[in-house]
């Protein structure tokens, strides 16, 4: 008994992976790669609505400051994963 291995099973779905399909898309073209930036990519920031009070429009902007750093992150992180399938896979 020790000596039998375990099969492993493919997950439910798989196939519809973008690992298993590699059909992910990095940029459109190699010539927008040059000049993507983070608006282009939809991550904006947003500013504090006119009626708000001085103290509110300051916590907003920081707030809004830190939900635009937490969206780039995010955004490396998700090339960094298509980065890994590229060349690992």
């Amino acid at each position: 008994m020790l000596h039998e291995f375990v099969v492993p099973k493919v997950p439910k779905d798989f196939g519809e992976t973008l690992m298993a399909k590699k059909n992910y898309l990095i940029t459109p073209s190699y010539k927008s790669f040059s000049i993507t930036t983070p608006a282009s990519l939809g991550i904006k920031r947003l500013n504090p609505p006119s009626d708000l009070d001085l103290h509110l429009s300051d916590i907003f902007t920081r707030q809004e400051d830190e939900r635009y750093r937490m969206k780039l992150r995010h955004q490396v992180e998700r090339v960094k994963k298509v980065f890994f399938c590229l060349f690992y896979l």
